[in-house]
């Protein structure tokens, strides 16, 4: 995949937020009626969720 297409997809799906208060910070949030495509991880939401779940455990215990 070229960086063109990359950044031309990713504009389509995924947009910047500003965070107030913080200047040059921004989250990552999906685009309003954004189609994701197909997950080729072969990862069911199952997975997902508890993956994501043991992300945050993870930060959880960080210093």
């Amino acid at each position: 995949m070229s960086t063109e297409t990359f950044i031309t997809e990713s504009e389509q799906t995924l947009r910047f937020v500003p965070i107030e208060g913080l200047p040059n910070a921004a989250t990552v949030d999906l685009v309003p009626g954004a189609v994701l495509p197909a997950d080729p991880s072969g990862m069911s939401e199952a997975d997902w969720d508890k993956f994501e779940k043991d992300i945050a455990e993870a930060f959880e215990q960080v210093p």
